[in-house]
């Protein structure tokens, strides 16, 4: 019998098990330590916000290897839509609860917080916040990312009532007015905003980072051209040489190079560094982030 304990149980917790679950033998046992009554939300998924949606197309959530469509079908969308993040939490759930069934290991959700994790002999002793003490062959941190921590330059404005730490926590964003100054501009500004505006449209909400910039949108490459039979550093370089610098190809690399599998693994990242820092410097147009037209 092998026992395996999950410390956290959002989305990687909650694959995690579903993934053991299907691959376990009858007398193994998966634990899911996790405070939230639900699995499969954690601080990602937790949003019931409509307008709240992940950050990539369906087509690419599947969670399930070898069925890139099993997230398509489940939400009921189109493979390009970007769907509301409650639904992938609903979508992993379901993933969970069908895992749990099909298999014949056992599996138990600890509605509690890891207090300490000790190494006994062979095994490990993990002790929680309510006093349960729990032997385990294998453990598997998947807490994920910690609670935004507060600069020391906004140390002043902690306790007052229109300070908001984590725009996270439970009703944070709620009964707000006025003017809003949300201090960065990435994917979580997005997220205060909508849900800002969306009970108080009047309420003003600016947006303060070091470079002013929105997050940019995703562009549709349904099928990127493919690469030249590029098997080693020096083929790549070769090629490169052969084509004229332009944004056309930059987005090419961008696209097909991080994924791109040949005999030599080295490829991928040969590609970016050749272009470093010269190919891309037209592009920057004074700015330390790359933008594609």
């Amino acid at each position: 019998m092998t026992r395996v304990a999950i410390v956290g149980g959002g989305a990687s917790g909650t694959l995690v098990a579903a993934n053991l679950l299907a691959r376990s033998a009858s007398s193994d046992e998966v634990v899911i330590i996790e405070p939230r009554e639900s699995l499969g939300q954690g601080v990602a998924y937790s949003t019931s916000h409509p307008q709240h949606l992940l950050n990539v197309r369906a087509k690419q959530m599947s969670a399930v290897v070898g069925d890139p469509e099993h997230f398509v079908r489940f939400a009921g969308c189109h493979r390009d839509d970007f769907v509301a993040r409650s639904t992938y939490a609903r979508y992993l759930q379901d993933l969970l609860a069908t895992r749990v069934e099909d298999s014949s290991s056992r599996f138990t959700h600890l509605v509690d917080c890891v207090e300490s994790i000790d190494r006994v002999g062979g095994s490990w002793s993990i002790t929680t916040e309510d006093g349960r003490y729990i032997e385990t062959d294998v453990v598997v941190i998947a807490t994920g990312n910690p609670a935004p921590s507060i600069p020391t330059w906004a140390s002043g404005a902690v306790g007052s009532p229109r300070f908001i730490a984590d725009p996270w926590a439970p009703h944070a964003l709620e009964d707000l007015g006025g003017t809003i100054v949300a201090v960065g501009t990435g994917l979580t500004f997005v997220d205060v905003a909508v849900s800002v505006l969306g009970s108080s449209p009047t309420t003003r909400i600016v947006g303060v980072s070091r470079h002013g910039l929105m997050p940019t949108p995703h562009t549709h490459v349904e099928h990127p051209p493919p690469l030249p039979d590029l098997r080693t550093p020096r083929d790549v370089l070769h090629w490169l040489r052969s084509q004229r610098t332009q944004v056309g190809l930059i987005r090419d690399l961008v696209a097909k190079a991080a994924s791109h599998r040949r005999d030599d693994p080295t490829i991928g990242r040969t590609l970016f560094q050749l272009l470093v820092p010269i190919e891309i410097e037209p592009f920057l147009g004074g700015n330390e982030r790359m933008v594609l037209d």
